[in-house]
């Protein structure tokens, strides 16, 4: 930091710099502090987080498919209520958008991580 220090000395601009040799931004804009918030006191409305619809296609698949479909993708899981992992791209519900960008970019099937991580 000290070489750098001494390389830049003569620049036109003066900086001043911290314990750790990092420029002090003098131009920085203020920005005054948003007033605390108790969101105690807040009412909000019920949020569902689980937002993933298992395909109907998956929800059919018997125990040992499911095993069988996890050793294909070399995948090890564990813990209870485990999610299924998809095999397509269609089984995710995307919209129209998205399929076309999927097919357009001739993705054939979810990687390991995206087939398991599907909720």
């Amino acid at each position: 930091m000290e070489e750098y220090k001494e390389r830049h000395e003569n620049d036109d601009e003066q900086y001043e710099y911290d314990e750790d040799g990092n420029i002090i931004w003098t131009w920085k804009k203020v920005i005054d502090p948003l007033p605390d918030i108790d969101h105690s006191q807040i009412d909000y409305p019920k949020f569902n987080k689980n937002f993933y619809e298992e395909h109907g296609d998956i929800k059919r698949l018997h125990y040992m498919e499911v095993v069988r479909l996890q050793n294909t993708l070399n995948l090890r899981i564990g813990g209870r209520e485990t999610p299924r992992p998809v095999c397509s791209f269609a089984h995710f519900s995307f919209d129209k958008l998205l399929m076309e960008a999927i097919r357009k970019s001739e993705y054939e099937q979810p990687t390991p991580i995206q087939a398991m991580v599907s909720f």
